[in-house]
């Protein structure tokens, strides 16, 4: 098989912080939004839960991106979170 290079620890810190910012101005978790990128980036599916709620699943998930691909998806969360949030790191 052929070795993949997985996210480095550094992107994902800056992904988490990111997170973490955008969930402060939102008012939820970091995970809430790290869930919610997940399916704006990747696309998703929907299924209906038992109190009626739509539940949104992602159809990929970032652990399993190379680094190249996991660059791109934090491209996608800043330029996402400045433009929709006004929210950044330096």
């Amino acid at each position: 098989t052929r070795h993949v290079d997985r996210r480095s620890t550094e992107q994902n810190s800056r992904l988490w912080a990111l997170h973490g910012l955008a969930a402060e101005h939102v008012g939820c978790s970091a995970a809430d939004m790290h869930e919610e990128m997940l399916a704006e980036h990747f696309g998703y599916y929907e299924f209906k839960l038992p109190s009626g709620d739509i539940k949104r699943v992602p159809l990929k998930r970032s652990s399993m991106r190379d680094k190249k691909e996991f660059a791109a998806y934090m491209e996608f969360v800043e330029i996402f979170y400045i433009s929709k949030l006004g929210v950044f790191l330096p």
